[in-house]
């Protein structure tokens, strides 16, 4: 699990037992820039059988299960919130900033091999749409 993880669970650590609040779990979550509704993260909690206290374990558990439940809607609902405009694609430019500076960043390099696989150039924009559809595709 990435630093950020660790530091977002020691921030909220405060028992001797090394564990957190349900409450302080989800603050924590969302700090790290995932958006579950309360219920997807209790849906999470209760395929994990926790006990109302969440170790650094579970922690990771949790976040590798919300990294593994985006779906085609969370992935466009993502998207879209970099549509300013509101017309289905994003100025590389914003997208570039976004994925080196946001969650699991991108070095220069690995972003300029994303915008190269997509078919993208410097001043161009990209329809997520496609994208998506792209990404998806691939995974079946």
């Amino acid at each position: 699990m990435s630093d950020e993880a660790q530091e977002a669970f020691d921030l909220f650590e405060a028992d001797e037992y090394g564990t957190i609040s349900i409450e302080d779990l989800f603050i924590a979550v969302r700090g790290l820039g995932y958006t579950p509704s309360n219920q997807q993260l209790y849906n999470v909690l209760s395929d994990l059988n926790t006990d109302g206290r969440i170790s650094y374990s579970t922690f990771c558990q949790v976040i590798e299960r919300l990294e593994s439940d985006v779906g085609p809607a969370g992935l466009l609902e993502a998207f879209k919130l970099f549509d300013k405009e509101g017309r289905g694609s994003i100025p590389m430019k914003d997208l570039q900033g976004v994925l080196m500076s946001w969650g699991q960043k991108l070095n220069r390099q690995e972003v300029d091999d994303f915008m190269k696989a997509a078919g993208l150039s410097e001043g161009s924009k990209m329809n997520y749409e496609e994208l998506c559809a792209k990404l998806l595709a691939g995974q079946k």
